[in-house]
């Protein structure tokens, strides 16, 4: 009887060690990597995303850590929601494996408003706003659809996307290179 539950102790202790070294060692499955400039990368199921039903809240209340546990995994690879008047915030952990600019295309023409959040100098700032009701000339790239750039930095970035709008949403996420999301828009548009 001894024995045995000896060597269920020693069983179940290396059961543990077991599963947590797993867990070390298995990849973070909302981690964006982009490894090649030609890669063109759907990310709606590692995007993270916040409703704010009242389209108040900064992104100094979104770095709130008690904002941030509230943020939900995309479980589907468009990102939808129904029409209502709340803003959506958007969190994607970007790695830039290539050393190339790297951009991220919001596949939607009817997002009213965009403002697009990245880290500069340590700390969150507002690097475009642009949208369907804002002047073209806010757009960071000439394109029907909405690019941002994601820089490129080999390291881990996150951003913060806020939209708005108050039309039912669908919007395919890519990330890509100039050349891969130019490559896919033209053929799109053929």
């Amino acid at each position: 009887q001894k024995i045995q539950s000896t060597l269920s102790t020693i069983v179940f202790f290396w059961l543990v060690i077991f599963g947590i070294t797993l867990l070390a060692i298995e990849p973070d499955q909302s981690k964006i990597q982009f490894q090649k400039e030609s890669d063109l990368l759907l990310v709606g199921k590692q995007t993270y995303f916040l409703e704010d039903k009242e389209g108040k809240l900064s992104i100094e209340d979104i770095l709130n850590p008690e904002i941030q546990s509230r943020f939900q995994l995309n479980q589907k690879t468009i990102f939808a929601q129904k029409p209502t008047h709340s803003a959506f915030w958007l969190k994607l952990n970007i790695e830039n494996q290539t050393g190339k600019d790297v951009w991220l295309e919001l596949g939607s023409t009817f997002l009213w408003t965009i403002d697009y959040y990245a880290l500069k100098d340590g700390k969150y700032r507002l690097v475009t706003s642009t949208g369907a009701q804002r002047p073209e000339v806010n757009k960071a790239y000439p394109s029907n659809l909405f690019w941002l750039p994601l820089g490129n930095q080999k390291e881990q970035n996150i951003v913060y996307i806020r939209i708005f709008t108050q039309r039912p949403i669908a919007i395919p996420i890519q990330v890509g290179s100039i050349l891969s999301l130019g490559q896919n828009k033209t053929k799109q548009d053929f």
